[in-house]
């Protein structure tokens, strides 16, 4: 019996020639050399490697300058992004889903940040604020009726120097946090209830009387329909969203009214708009703001002990903002919450 069998041929690797001649030799092939390097190459010889295959697959790499190129290249580079999308962009199409006034993202101070204009609306809102009797009262030193922690000492203190733009922003952040408390404020005879859709009374209520003698009932109907469902003003439903849009818009004023200016020590703000110092701080994050508890050395300034300093936090405004997540401009990433 005859058995024939035939061997398949596996090709070996070229050894090294270590003679004297390389007359026998074979160059490797360039699969062959690619594997060897990257088996057992230094790596300075696999940072060669690793750049060659950039240069191959890179289309401004491989391209020589003024080299035509065919309409196909043509038209796959044409559909390639040239850069990233922008992080300012970005941060601007997440701040405009929040309920927070519209941040000028190119501010390159505080002031700008939030402009008044912005946080007013309309212009003649503030020429529309009633301020002479609190000019009359604290000139006469009579007692003047405030119906706001924060604001009350600031009211005076402009009052008496005078200050009339002062006096009529403060005034309209006060008509802010007055419309806050009569829509968390249940009606009389019903009980709190923290989920239950809320509503702004109409301007005939007797809610609503003090803030007719104090404003006219124009201005307040207008100040209202930025706040309310479907802007119906005066007598229209109020939802969450735009109940933090409310709360957002008095922080954000009160950034600008404080003293020193865009920098907020939160307890008297707090107190009038009924937050313990995390929500408070949150919402004021949601600004852009930077936010924390108060050092030992602020405490001291304060005359606050250890156990009332950590009821209340420090906020500062800055330039660029940091909002969660989201930083505009270079450097570090923003406050998550």
């Amino acid at each position: 019996m005859t058995v024939r069998t035939t061997l398949k041929t596996k090709r070996r690797l070229p050894t090294r020639n270590t003679s004297n001649s390389d007359s026998d030799s074979e160059p490797l092939p360039p699969s062959d050399r690619r594997a060897l390097a990257e088996a057992f190459g230094t790596k300075k010889a696999r940072k060669r490697l690793q750049d060659q295959t950039e240069n191959a697959i890179s289309p401004s790499k491989s391209i020589r300058p003024n080299q035509p190129l065919d309409p196909l290249a043509s038209a796959v580079l044409s559909t390639m992004p040239t850069s990233n999308p922008s992080r300012a962009k970005t941060a601007e199409e997440a701040a405009s889903s929040k309920s927070i006034p519209k941040p000028n993202l190119s501010a390159s101070s505080p002031s700008e940040a939030y402009p008044i204009s912005t946080l007013v609306g309309n212009t003649d809102n503030l020429s529309n604020i009633r301020i002479q009797s609190l000019l009359d009262s604290v000139a006469a030193s009579a007692s003047v009726q405030i119906n706001s922690h924060f604001l009350g000492p600031l009211l005076v203190k402009a009052a008496q120097a005078r200050d009339i733009r002062a006096c009529r922003l403060l005034k309209y952040t006060l008509l802010l946090i007055e419309l806050y408390k009569i829509i968390i404020t249940p009606p009389p005879g019903r009980p709190a209830k923290p989920h239950a859709p809320k509503r702004l009374p109409r301007l005939d209520t007797n809610v609503m009387k003090p803030l007719l003698e104090a404003y006219t009932g124009p201005l307040v109907d207008a100040t209202a329909i930025r706040f309310t469902e479907n802007a119906a003003g005066c007598g229209g439903n109020v939802t969450k969203w735009h109940l933090d849009l409310l709360v957002t818009h008095i922080l954000a004023l009160s950034l600008h009214v404080a003293t020193p200016p865009f920098v907020v020590d939160t307890w008297l703000l707090q107190k009038d708009l009924v937050m313990d110092a995390p929500t408070i701080g949150t919402m004021f994050k949601e600004l852009g703001c930077e936010v924390k508890a108060m050092g030992k050395s602020e405490m001291e300034g304060r005359k606050l002990s250890r156990a009332e300093g950590g009821l209340r936090r420090l906020v500062k405004l800055k330039v660029p903002l940091t909002f969660p997540g989201v930083k505009i401009g270079g450097g570090r990433r923003g406050m998550g919450r």
